[in-house]
């Protein structure tokens, strides 16, 4: 780690050091480390002096103590400063903060985040996407994110990732989010994706997420994509792939405890649709329920519609694609 990372911390040195050999002699187990900036402000006001290497929306540097530290200006302070070994940087948000985001979307663009939401909830209203993501390694827990928009991605677009850049979301919800393009939560263009005890959408409705192109929830575009314990629920596209839509040579997994329920294309494949050179496994334990591709028109493969690509499906779960629900207005309620 480089000195601008280690700086915010040189003052506080001598006290971590006392603690490390006080603690233990007096029996009592340290406090879990907090991340290297914690997000103590609900609002949208940028960082006071990027690169500073203190989170603080105050412009006087003297003045600069860590409060107000808005996210906008943590995820500044993240990449304007390298942590030399690269390592990501950990913002931590005050558990249940509501944060209203107005201005561009939170953009991680240069070092690697790892993001700990404390079941915070990150909003707009509509616009633009809540968070922007390119070329880069970041990780996302336990966060709500909703109310994005704008063309693609409106939770979160992710683009021009390399084969090793890598974008993790874990224990969060992705929710009424609207594009006029492709991915209604999530877009993603290259890289490996996991998407682990996840939800998009609300059993019931209410949270769609919608998508003016393809992809309600998520479209991943050459990408790796791998599901585990995701939730797709009432999510809907204009085009095609209600829950996912893969394109571009992705490579996709979904793994057990995963749901695709309720979601519905106007197009083809109302749970998903994947084309040529692109190909999906799906696993023991994966429900595909209720879903509807075209159900007003011609659609085809209410649960999965593949063409030209390779799809495997457990043989466990072929009963289920049958027996599930899924519709469509022509042909494949199961899968085409």
């Amino acid at each position: 780690m480089d000195a601008a990372h280690r700086r915010p911390f040189a003052s506080i040195a001598a006290t971590l050091l006392l603690a490390a050999v006080l603690v233990p002699a007096l029996g009592v187990e340290p406090a879990a480390a907090v991340g290297d900036y914690v997000v103590n402000d609900a609002g949208d006001v940028a960082d006071g002096i990027p690169g500073n290497g203190v989170c603080d929306t105050d412009p006087d540097l003297i003045a600069q103590d860590g409060t107000p530290c808005t996210l906008r200006a943590a995820i500044a302070e993240t990449q304007a400063l390298g942590t030399g070994d690269g390592s990501p940087w950990v913002i931590e948000i005050q558990a249940g903060l509501g944060i209203a985001i107005a201005g561009a979307p939170l953009t991680m663009n240069t070092h690697p985040v790892m993001i700990e939401g404390n079941n915070a909830t990150v909003s707009r209203g509509a616009g633009d996407s809540v968070f922007a993501i390119d070329s880069n390694n970041v990780t996302v827990m336990d966060l709500n994110v909703q109310g994005g928009g704008g063309v693609n991605g409106g939770g979160f677009n992710v683009t021009s990732q390399g084969p090793t850049n890598t974008f993790q979301l874990i224990n969060s919800d992705v929710t009424e989010n609207i594009v006029t393009g492709d991915g209604g939560g999530l877009f993603v263009s290259g890289g490996i994706v996991d998407i682990v005890n996840t939800q998009f959408g609300t059993l019931g409705g209410g949270g769609d997420n919608l998508a003016g192109g393809n992809g309600g929830a998520i479209a991943c575009s050459g990408c790796c994509l791998s599901l585990q314990g995701a939730r797709l629920y009432t999510n809907g596209a204009s085009g095609n792939g209600g829950g996912v839509y893969l394109g571009a040579g992705a490579v996709a997994e979904f793994r057990g405890g995963s749901e695709l329920r309720d979601n519905v294309a106007t197009g083809n494949g109302g749970g998903v649709w994947l084309g040529l050179g692109d190909s999906l496994d799906v696993y023991e334990g994966v429900g595909f329920y209720n879903n509807a591709a075209g159900p007003d028109a011609a659609g085809l493969g209410g649960g999965i519609y593949v063409t030209g690509g390779t799809v495997t499906v457990d043989a466990s779960e072929l009963g289920n694609l049958v027996k599930g629900g899924n519709v469509a207005g022509l042909n494949g309620g199961a899968i085409y």
